[in-house]
């Protein structure tokens, strides 16, 4: 088990406010950003690539019983 976070970046001026302080305030070592759009990042959630990820709401559509929802934040439920 790896102890590196791996967290789904989608770059836009919508987004900034979420991963600009990850990125540059606290700046931590053990997190990896990968980037890609949200058509992208949300398959490689489901394929256990990535620990968390920003995904298109239609990723939430089609499989509404395998993540938490919280506002604005959704977590995938059950990757190990």
């Amino acid at each position: 088990m790896s102890n590196i976070l791996r967290i789904g970046e989608y770059v836009s001026l919508g987004t900034a406010p979420f991963f600009f302080p990850l990125r540059h305030v606290f700046n931590e070592p053990s997190w990896s950003f990968v980037s890609g759009t949200p058509e992208e990042l949300g398959p490689a959630l489901e394929r256990g690539e990535l620990d968390v990820a920003m995904v298109s709401p239609l990723t939430l559509v089609g499989s509404p019983l395998d993540y938490l929802v919280f506002r604005t934040w959704a977590i995938r439920r059950g990757v190990t």
